[in-house]
């Protein structure tokens, strides 16, 4: 029996740890370690070391009696080597059997290397002792000298004791008395078929804990580092202890299982890039000797840093290291990570994904990637996910032959490419990197792009995963990466806990508010909030917290600490663009902080600076934007949402895109302007003056006091020679400027006064000999410009929505160079006759409403934008005919007398988005009423993209319609004699054909004499195929019976009148029908035309009074469809179908694979929303007795399809509903009803009855059951149960909502208030 157990295990938790080694968690602190009782102590007295960590956590008491612990330790292995040195303690003799080890011992005492090492595996095995320890006569360690003078044998004896005596008391000991004796003999090694395995033979090595093998060398290389033997007093104490190890196996197969696999050593990682002292000093010193041709067991290395487990293998040479295991890495140094927890997790959880092997992620310059890669490291090294994870620091200009080196030295390879051609290379890398186990490599900071096979990275299934990161999102795209996560900036709250947790000190009251401005300051930028929280600290004063705050709001004054710590990191993304693009980047920075600028702006504005030129307006706007999308993708602009107008309908053009600059990249941009070339720049500073006078320096080169509330600019002229730009815009309450302002800025060549209220341009302006572009957009109050003939240099005038100008400014046809014309918005109704033509460098051209001149339009060989209006048809021809060799890439043509704004503003609502960021391509033509009669030729531009139509008299004529192969968007209104759009109703046909292939919208609207849109025969006679046809709208057709119709009989014949053929491929990609007040339709789709309809998505009826059926099913005599009916149908709306008795039958239901939502409103008859029977045209119907044959017809859903489907029934204003369905199946399906005012609904039979069982348990898939205010809630009281338990299990999912559902609440809260007399507290008016 050993000593009692030591009493320091009343303070730690042993830890099964199934044989590999004991572990405990210590009840102060809750941290997991591996060892005995000795590094309790070293843990609980914060004496650390060894690779154990100190408590934070404990008493002192406790720590006090853990020191004498150690101290008594300390004290004994003293004693012990002093009475050896008294009584001249020779070494025992060396045993033979290991004798011819001693010349590769040297630094662990040579000369007194003479005992006989042996011990039980067994036993060491049974406590879970590292390896290393096996050969140890556990007994004799006490006496053994044989390790140098160094206190090695007394950790040793440490060792024995935790094994005999300081264990917890659960663990197992093994009889010493029965150990076999095991003697080491190097020469019965056979290592002959090493090199020929993939990983070693099991029976090389037992199985021990990496971490207990580390736990055991710190502590020895800690305790040697602190009394050192004679022979290693030369190296450094964290040199590394090299242990025997048995190669003889001797052990049963099942106690030797080892996976090994290739060393791979991140020697990148920062925390790991350390020299190995101990193996420099030997090779100095020349003191280890290698023995080719025999395994050396000294060559173990168990430093944590240099492969711990994998060391125990032989030393291989670097053509033969897949031969050797795979290690953990120790943690990298990383900050403490603030918001960014989910990004680990969700990285971790694509690198779990078999499918997922190169992973992407990206962000600005001091965002946090590289600290939030290193937590994904640390916690993958903690795992084991991988084999081996190697980091990578690619770094700025690094190339592919240094990233191959990296690459190498991370492997712990560094000579794999030495006397290697260089076309090799990849070739050898890729190679070693393919034997590799499950492996991760993640690249921090790439800058560039490049192919991974020219660098030899072999990205495979089972093999290496890959993670990089970049500011660059492009280089993601182009690498590859199938998953791509961005980094974005902190909220305020983790900003302000980052800040707090960076500056380490409590705020007083005072300061709370400042240190809150200051970090909003920083927008999330952890890199800025990290520098200006350790620049607070020791800032004692309020005064000082004050002025820090104020030098953040005017980046001229910007601190010292931004200036060194953050922009140099910020610098490197913006010195890669070429001067081009920084000078763009650059740009920005004029606008206020934060300031979301419409990228059509600022494309202008790039043009009117100079800084991108062309002789293509197109070109310049497509070099703009490929330069917006490069500032993007590298994190120096941020692309903020678009947005766009919802006509539900249609919307074809997009949406208008926006980007915005960081505040703390906005400060940056500024220092650079001003360190290159002065500017002023106080836009959105809330500026009630202009600056003083004083602050108008010579040098200055760009002012920019846009959006400030300045109303009066000072009598001043101010002395900027050099001044080039000047832009007011946005100062709204500015009404006027002195005349002399300008008398000293002779330079100016933009000038921005748009959205200010000045009255007058003044003569000093107009004097401007040099001005490039005048812009006075918005300018409403603004009713005369005095003549412009003085600015021959002007290239651009921008007067748009410059209401108060009646009259073309004097001049404008004497402005030879001008190439941006803006007129719209304003009073003017037609531009004289001689002057446009007059301006033949324009490219873009923007009247709108105002007259012109066809002949003269056409005739500007540069124009690439107009919109202008033309008097009539005959001028639109003249414009047509004169453009023989076109420029034009946009364009929109009013034809029509029309002078009124609002008449053709109510016109173009069909086309969204008339704005300079989706200008191009838009090719429109609308006709005015009256403009398009038959008999009169019309030649409509070819590559038109969207045609309206409004108000003509006389048939419909189709032939104006041939070979409009790209038009998209048809709007017809207001066609009084036509009674089809296309076939053989039509009262002209013109050529058969499909005259508008591409056409995708279709809107009819106030057609009062059509019946049928399309009305065939037996042969396709249709001039219009629709087979692209995504959208259709037919709104106010009075007399519309159906959408597809057959030709009608002639009288004399007796047979019935032929089913009609469509044209092949008709309907075929229409995805949303919207059917508006069309009173005589019986029903939507019909037999004809169901069977084509693969795409339609959206159903919508609203005020067809006498429809009764929306889908007819296919008569039985006709063999039915193998495919399924509407496949991809996801939602149904009806509203005021009076006669309607049901939306849909079951068996309807049962075969729509995927609609999901069903919305009835104020349908008088309406008696159930999904019906039981299905009534065919011939009389005959599908009863219940007939469902479950529905059901396995090829077309019917599968089981599958329906369970997975989740139904949203929302009924409004049915006052005759009894039921919405009575097939109980429909419950499995139920996800939200939404009931209001449904007074004859007395059952909800689904919700309590389940395959004619009464169920007492809510539908799997309920989410909720929305009921009104207005008397829903009594309703749903009074509704009849089968099984009272039902209502009450259903109840947590019932909620009353108001009138308006912005909020609900649940039903028990409001029968609460109805009880006391109050409203819910959420609806109370505050």
């Amino acid at each position: 029996m050993g000593k009692p157990r030591d009493k320091f295990w009343d303070h730690a938790e042993a830890i099964s740890n199934e044989g590999e080694g004991p572990r405990w968690k210590c009840k102060f602190c809750n941290k997991i370690f591996s060892g005995g009782a000795s590094r309790i102590k070293a843990h609980l007295s914060k004496a650390g070391g060894g690779g154990i960590k100190v408590c934070e956590a404990v008493d002192e008491a406790t720590m006090e009696a853990a020191k004498e612990a150690l101290e008594g330790l300390e004290s004994n292995k003293k004693n012990t080597k002093r009475r050896r040195l008294e009584t001249g303690m020779s070494s025992p003799s060396v045993n033979p059997q290991v004798a011819d080890l001693q010349p590769t011992l040297p630094f662990l005492g040579q000369s007194n290397l003479d005992s006989l090492l042996q011990g039980s595996p067994d036993a060491i095995h049974g406590t879970g002792l590292p390896r290393q320890c096996e050969l140890m006569d556990l007994d004799d360690i006490s006496t053994c000298s044989g390790f140098g003078e160094s206190t090695m044998c007394a950790r040793m004896q440490e060792f024995r004791d935790e094994i005999l005596v300081e264990g917890p008391s659960n663990a197992q000991i093994n009889d010493q008395s029965n150990m076999p004796w095991s003697i080491f003999d190097a020469a019965a090694v056979d290592r002959s078929d090493w090199h020929q395995y993939g990983t070693l033979p099991e029976q090389v090595l037992h199985l021990v804990s990496d971490d207990h093998c580390r736990s055991m060398a710190r502590d020895l290389q800690g305790e040697n580092a602190n009394s050192p033997s004679p022979e290693i007093q030369s190296l450094q104490p964290d040199a590394p202890i090299l242990l025997p190890v048995k190669a003889r196996p001797p052990l049963s197969e099942s106690t030797l299982k080892v996976r090994t696999s290739e060393v791979n050593i991140c020697e990148d990682n920062p925390v790991q890039g350390e020299h190995d002292p101990l193996v420099e000093a030997c090779k100095a010193n020349n003191t280890m000797i290698m023995q080719p041709d025999r395994f050396d067991p000294m060559q173990i290395d168990l430093d944590p840093n240099n492969g711990g487990i994998a060391s125990l293998l032989p030393q291989l040479s670097s053509g033969s290291i897949s031969a050797a295991t795979d290690f953990k890495q120790d943690e990298m140094l990383a900050p403490k990570l603030t918001g960014r927890d989910f990004i680990v997790d969700k990285l971790w959880d694509f690198l779990m994904k078999d499918n997922i092997l190169r992973i992407g992620v990206y962000g600005m310059g001091g965002v946090g990637k590289t600290t939030t890669m290193k937590h994904l490291y640390n916690k993958l090294c903690a795992s084991t996910a991988f084999a081996n994870v190697l980091w990578i620091t690619v770094s700025k200009d690094c190339r592919i032959h240094d990233l191959q080196n990296k690459v190498a030295k991370a492997l712990n390879v560094p000579d794999l490419f030495k006397d290697v051609d260089e076309a090799m290379r990849s070739t050898l890398l890729f190679n070693h990197l393919r034997k590799k186990m499950k492996s991760l490599i993640i690249l921090d900071d790439i800058w560039q792009h490049f192919e991974l096979k020219e660098v030899g990275i072999p990205v495979m299934k089972d093999g290496i995963q890959l993670v990089l990161t970049t500011r660059d999102v492009g280089i993601c795209q182009r690498m590859l990466c199938q998953e791509v996560i961005r980094v974005k900036p902190l909220s305020d709250e983790e900003s302000w806990n980052l800040f707090l947790e960076t500056l380490h000190s409590d705020l007083s009251p005072s300061r709370i508010a400042i240190a809150e401005s200051i970090v909003k300051e920083c927008k999330g930028l952890p890199l800025a909030i990290n520098v200006l929280a350790g620049s607070m600290r020791g800032v004692d004063s309020d005064h000082g917290w004050e002025d820090t705050l104020e030098k953040l709001k005017k980046p001229e004054a910007l601190q010292e600490d931004m200036r060194t710590g953050v922009f140099p990191i910020l610098l490197h993304s913006y010195s890669r663009l070429n001067v081009k693009k920084q000078q763009c980047f650059l740009q920005c920075a004029l606008y206020p902080e934060d300031w979301k600028i419409y990228t059509g702006e600022l494309i202008e504005s790039y043009i009117d600076e100079g800084l991108i030129r062309g002789d293509s307006r197109w070109k310049m706007y497509n070099e703009g934007h490929q330069v917006l999308d490069e500032l993007v993708k590298a994190c120096l602009l941020e692309e903020v949402a678009h947005y766009s107008y919802n006509y539900h309908f249609y919307d074809i053009y997009g949406g208008r895109r926006r980007v915005r600059m960081h505040d703390v990249v906005r400060h940056m941009a500024l220092y650079i302007m001003n360190g290159n070339s002065p500017c002023m720049v106080k836009s959105g500073l809330g500026l009630e003056d202009v600056p003083n006078e004083d602050e108008w320096f010579p040098s200055l080169q760009k002012v920019s006091l846009m959006y400030n509330k300045i109303e009066v600019v000072p009598s001043m002229s101010p002395n900027c020679p050099q001044l080039s730009t000047l832009s007011l815009r946005g100062c709204s309450g500015l009404c006027d400027i002195p005349q002399c302002f300008f008398e000293r800025i002779r330079e100016l060549k933009v000038i921005d006064l748009s959205h200010t209220h000045i009255t007058r341009v003044l003569g000093s302006v107009i004097n401007l000999d040099k001005l490039n572009a005048l812009l006075l957009r918005k300018c409403s109050k603004l009713s005369r410009i005095p003549s412009l003939v003085k600015l021959t240099l002007l290239k651009k005038l921008d007067l748009r929505g410059c209401k108060g100008i009646e009259e073309v400014p004097d001049g404008l046809g004497m402005l030879v160079n001008l190439t941006y014309l803006d007129l719209s918005e304003t009073r003017i109704e037609r531009i004289s006759n001689g002057v446009i033509s007059e301006l033949k460098k324009l490219q873009y051209l923007r009247v709108e409403y105002i007259e012109v001149k066809g002949e003269e339009v056409g005739k500007l060989k540069k124009l690439e934008l107009l919109q202008c209006r033309f008097l009539n048809v005959k001028e639109l021809n003249k414009y047509t005919q004169a453009q023989q060799a076109t420029t034009i890439k946009s364009y929109i043509l009013l034809i029509g007398p029309h002078a009124n704004h609002k008449y053709w503003h109510n016109m173009r609502q069909f086309v969204h988005n008339n704005d300079d960021d989706n200008l191009w391509d838009k090719k429109v033509v609308i006709m005015g009423e009256g403009q398009y009669n038959i008999g009169e030729v019309c030649h409509l531009p070819r590559d038109m993209k969207a045609l309206r139509i409004d108000g003509f008299s006389g048939s419909w004529n189709t032939s104006s319609f041939s070979q409009l192969e790209e038009l998209e968007v048809l709007h017809i209104e207001n066609c009084g004699e036509v009674t089809a759009l296309s076939g053989s109703g039509s009262a002209s046909r013109g050529q058969p054909g499909d005259h508008c292939p591409n056409l995708k919208v279709l809107v009819i609207r106030k057609w009062p004499k059509l019946k049928h849109m399309l009305v065939l025969g037996r042969s396709c006679s249709s001039t219009f195929y629709l087979k692209k046809l995504k959208w259709f709208r037919i709104h106010g057709c009075k007399e519309l019976e159906s959408i597809v119709a057959a030709e009608e009989a002639s009288s004399s014949s007796s047979s019935p009148p032929p089913p009609p053929l469509l044209p092949p491929g008709a309907f075929s990609q229409v995805q949303s029908i919207r059917i508006i007040d069309c009173p005589k339709m019986k029903n939507l789709i019909g037999p004809e035309l169901l069977p084509h309809l693969h795409f339609l998505q959206w159903i919508s009826i609203d005020g067809a009074i006498n429809m009764d059926e929306i889908i007819v099913m296919p008569s039985p005599r006709r063999p039915p469809a193998m495919s399924p009916l509407l496949p991809l149908l996801t939602s149904i709306y009806v509203s005021g179908s009076e006669k309607m008795k049901r939306v849909l039958s079951v068996e309807l239901f049962m075969i729509l694979p995927n609609l999901q939502e069903i919305t009835v409103q104020r349908c008088g008859q309406m008696k159930e929303v999904i019906g039981q029977e299905l009534l065919l045209d011939h009389g005959a119907t599908f009863g219940t007795n007939n469902t479950s044959s529905l059901l396995s017809h090829p077309i019917a859903a599968s089981p599958d399809q329906l369970s997975a489907r989740k139904l949203t029934l929302k009924l409004y204003h049915l006052e005759e509903l009894e039921s919405i369905c009575s097939w109980a199946g429909l419950r499995d399906l139920i996800h939200v009803i939404d009931i209001k005012n449904c007074p004859k609904l007395k059952r909800i039979e689904m919700l309590d009855v389940h395959d004619g069982m009464i169920v007492a348990s809510p539908p799997p898939s309920l989410k909720e059951i929305l009921l009104s205010i207005d008397g829903d809630g009594e309703w749903w009281d009074s509704l009849e149960w089968f099984h009272p338990v039902a209502k009450t299990a259903l109840e947590p999912y019932v909620f009353i909502t108001p009138r308006y559902p912005t909020h609900k609440i649940p039903i028990q809260e409001w029968r609460s208030a109805i009880i006391l007399g109050r409203k819910p507290k959420m609806w109370r008016r505050k």
